[in-house]
């Protein structure tokens, strides 16, 4: 009985060691990462704005570019990206599922989903190419729940989906790899 004790308190020491340290860790590197993304940021405002200064000074007399007008200039950029329509191409049109919900995909990156719940519109995040799928987050316009929304063309076999690759497939939802969030295109 004592073995076992000493057993058990040892393996809780052992496992609230563990949790201490991650936690510790985790909280370091998340704040070097973001020190780290700042001071990026910074170097990336600064390099602009001095591009900016010198065209300036070749045109015409201005006023010196402020940082933040900078940083707001480079925030626009990627909004800009962002919302392209090249980086939605692949998505567009009306895609349907087994049980009769559609999703419309315009080319300014909004997601109709029209369902027996109702008509819900999502707006895009940024578009990221993997392995020949493509993959964005989406979240309702207004705010609030979001999810995944993975696209698959056919000839491509995608095992976080499950598709074979058969057809073009376009996966909405927290779990991609659920038949029941496979959309297939009208």
């Amino acid at each position: 009985m004592m073995k076992k004790t000493l057993s058990y308190t040892s393996l809780s020491a052992l496992a609230l060691l563990a949790v201490v340290t991650l936690a510790a860790c985790g909280g370091n590197t998340e704040k070097t990462t973001a020190s780290s993304s700042k001071e990026a940021s910074s170097s990336k405002v600064t390099k602009e704005s001095s591009s900016k200064t010198e065209a300036s000074q070749k045109e015409e007399p201005k006023s010196e570019t402020s940082p933040s007008s900078s940083a707001s200039t480079q925030t626009d950029k990627k909004e800009e990206k962002k919302k392209s329509p090249e980086a939605y191409a692949k998505f567009l049109g009306t895609w349907e599922n087994y049980a009769g919900t559609t999703a419309t995909v315009t080319a300014d990156g909004i997601v109709t989903i029209q369902s027996s719940k109702g008509t819900f519109q999502y707006e895009m995040g940024q578009v990221e190419e993997k392995d020949g799928y493509y993959s964005t987050g989406i979240h309702l316009v207004d705010g609030g729940e979001g999810a995944r929304l993975i696209f698959t063309p056919a000839g491509v076999a995608n095992e976080l989906t499950g598709t074979d690759g058969s057809q073009d497939v376009l996966a909405i939802g927290q779990s991609p790899s659920d038949k029941d969030s496979h959309f297939y295109r009208n």
